[in-house]
């Protein structure tokens, strides 16, 4: 039995328990220890690495938000558990934006993101903020618009207190709102957000020197790959009110 065989094995024994409010192994694992991984892999991608795949995985993923989502209600930020808080918190956030169960997880992750705001998460594992860590999880486990006028800014070029400094990551943000395909307010939303977005990229593209089109084309892209088969109507937009623009 190799590594990644004898760590799927274990996540599956632990996934079978019901999560408790102490949990020690998992905690341990997002630390690096007792983990069988790969020299110099971070825990969340072995762990990650380790789910199943066929039929059972779709079970295993939701019995790993859950435990996932009980360590982030014991406010590790807070609380700064174990030998390593830094890699653990920053393992567990990576790891989250793996897990697709936003239901699970994006209470519990916008109440950290709430906390931050009046104490900074200032820390950083391997020079990655802990505060970009966790705008990536909240980015991967939207629900609704909470955060759309932080993207909005954070494109503009503005610094978010808790994710810092990144227009990449706000159009991430946008790319990933919710969009229900069949419900036409949710499929307009979404698209005046991402027309706003596009609108405000375009500018901070022209204010940074940045060659414009090819920004413009690398999102468009971005943005029909995460809907494929959808008909979004944003290329079209970008062209009739962005690249026509004066």
């Amino acid at each position: 039995m190799d590594k990644s065989e004898s760590l799927q094995r274990m996540l599956l024994l632990m996934l079978a328990e019901r999560p408790s409010s102490e949990q020690n192994q998992l905690i341990d694992w997002l630390q690096g220890i007792g983990l069988p991984q790969q020299e110099e892999e971070e825990p969340y991608l072995a762990l990650a690495k380790a789910l199943p795949m066929g039929a059972i995985r779709y079970e295993a993923e939701v019995a790993l938000a859950a435990y996932l989502a009980v360590i982030l209600y014991s406010q590790p930020d807070r609380t700064r558990p174990g030998s390593f808080p830094d890699k653990l918190l920053y393992n567990l956030l990576i790891l989250c934006t793996a897990i697709p169960f936003h239901s699970t997880l994006w209470e519990p992750l916008c109440q950290l993101h709430e906390r931050a705001t009046k104490h900074t998460l200032d820390s950083a594992w391997q020079e990655i903020p802990l505060g970009t860590a966790l705008c990536l999880a909240i980015i991967s486990q939207q629900t609704d618009m909470k955060f759309r006028e932080t993207w909005y800014a954070m494109i503009s070029g503005q610094i978010d207190p808790v994710f810092g400094k990144s227009p990449t990551n706000g159009m991430h943000g946008l790319r990933l709102l919710p969009r229900k395909a069949d419900d036409e307010a949710s499929r307009r939303t979404w698209f005046d957000s991402a027309c706003q977005g596009f609108r405000l990229l375009a500018a901070q593209s022209r204010t940074s020197g940045w060659k414009t089109d090819e920004v413009l084309e690398g999102w468009l892209r971005s943005f029909e790959n995460t809907h494929p088969g959808a008909r979004l109507g944003l290329r079209k937009w970008v062209a009739e009110n962005i690249l026509k623009s004066p």
